[in-house]
């Protein structure tokens, strides 16, 4: 198994970010790490629950799956 690291999180979160549907960022808190959602006022929304850095991998991409469906009418 390939290991995750933190640049191949950034990746899927400018993935995330291109598709235009807000301004995400990989959080570190409590020795995990999330995706978490920058709202107007400079403030944080946690997407996904902390998790290891392999967790946090396969949630991104599920969650840019679902923006992806979104976009495309659910049509693969």
């Amino acid at each position: 198994m390939q290991r995750i690291k933190l640049e191949n999180l950034e990746n899927v979160v400018d993935r995330i970010n291109s598709a235009g549907v807000g301004t995400y960022m990989v959080d570190h808190t409590s020795g995990g790490v999330r995706l978490s959602m920058l709202n107007e006022t400079g403030g944080r929304r946690a997407i996904t629950p902390i998790g290891t850095k392999r967790e946090t991998y396969y949630r991104m991409h599920a969650f840019l799956d679902g923006v992806e469906a979104a976009q495309h009418g659910g049509q693969s």
